[in-house]
């Protein structure tokens, strides 16, 4: 014959101990407000002020002079944040605004025309998704419209 405890009764002494420990009121703690009590919270102050778009690599832009219309160019931020323009040759574009940029391309092209006037006009480029692992065709897929990640991945 064995000594060995009844398992049904060991579960029901251990389920009745622990039951017996919650039971117990705590008095509740001053840190803690009680429920329905919330603090004084303000809302967000909100503005229309719009921080001024900053190139980064990857951007397209358009470059045009409109009195040398021959200088007009689509150009790509290189991965060192430089374009590449005729007569001035790499000019750093990252991390400018359109107004820096422009100053910057007005001076630079003013050692060769006679008082230039550069425009600029970024280019939108559609968002760009790497797809990978157990899909028939891994890689990059661009998001257009209103493509969701989950569509470049039924499309890989």
């Amino acid at each position: 014959m064995s000594s060995r405890p009844n398992p049904t009764l060991v579960l029901s002494l251990l389920s009745g101990l622990y039951l017996a420990g919650c039971g117990s009121l705590t008095p509740p703690r001053a840190d803690i407000p009680p429920p329905g009590n919330f603090a004084d919270i303000p809302y967000a102050s909100w503005s229309d002020y719009e921080p001024p778009y900053r190139f980064y690599p990857g951007d397209e832009l358009e470059v045009s002079l409109p009195s040398a219309p021959e200088l007009t160019k689509t150009a790509t931020v290189q991965p060192d944040g430089r374009i590449s323009l005729p007569l001035v040759g790499g000019v750093m574009a990252a991390d400018r605004t359109i107004a820096e940029l422009r100053a910057t391309l007005s001076q630079a092209y003013g050692a060769q025309l006679l008082r230039p006037i550069v425009e600029i006009a970024p280019k939108a480029a559609p968002l760009k998704v790497f797809v990978g692992g157990e899909v028939r065709n891994p890689g990059v897929y661009d998001l257009i419209g209103d493509g969701d990640a989950l569509r470049a991945v039924i499309q890989a």
